[in-house]
């Protein structure tokens, strides 16, 4: 498994992920467990896709690489 080191500046990081975004992400790199199952959500905008949905930290899905400039377009 891969896992990402972000900082706090990394200006196109989101900082709340969806859990569609967040799976989709997370099982693109090859991570078949997901830890969101102890997380805390809350309704809040998406960085990757933008919708207002039920959000959580990218930690949760272990700091995937998210492809954010296709998603928005």
């Amino acid at each position: 498994m891969r896992v990402m080191k972000v900082t706090s500046q990394s200006k196109d990081y989101p900082e709340w992920v969806c859990i569609d975004c967040g799976t989709k992400a997370s099982k693109a790199m090859g991570n078949l467990i997901l830890s969101f199952s102890v997380s805390t959500f809350h309704e809040g905008v998406c960085g990757v896709c933008g919708k207002t949905k039920a959000v959580t930290e990218p930690r949760d899905f272990f700091y995937p690489d998210f492809d954010i400039d296709k998603k928005k377009k």
